[in-house]
């Protein structure tokens, strides 16, 4: 248990360390499922996705992820990512453990 615990701590704070100064007003709400084997990164984000955006969120937030789990082939869980569109004011219902999340006025 103490090893699961340590390895939710460990991923919950690379993901928020590597969202600081990332974070654009079209995502509404990240979070993160992960396993031993995988660290999956969600992005609900409002309006259209364009591909400048994933681009961006892949080469900043997800390579800072990387880095602190550089080894997947030898107990490090692989990092994977994935956009999804949901406009506000639609309700979100998150997988895994939300790590941000913009204020909404209901």
């Amino acid at each position: 248990m103490e090893k699961t615990k340590s390895l939710r701590v460990s991923i919950l704070l690379s993901v928020q360390r590597a969202l600081a100064g990332e974070i654009i007003p079209a995502f509404r709400l990240i979070s993160v499922e992960y396993s031993e084997a995988e660290i999956k990164i969600w992005v609900y984000h409002d309006g259209k996705i364009n591909a400048n955006e994933i681009e961006e969120f892949d080469s900043s937030v997800i390579t800072e992820v990387i880095a602190d789990f550089p080894y997947p082939d030898d107990s490090d869980p692989k990092v994977d990512f994935e956009f999804v569109r949901l406009d506000y004011p639609e309700k979100i219902k998150p997988k895994g453990w939300p790590v941000y999340g913009r204020r909404e006025r209901v």
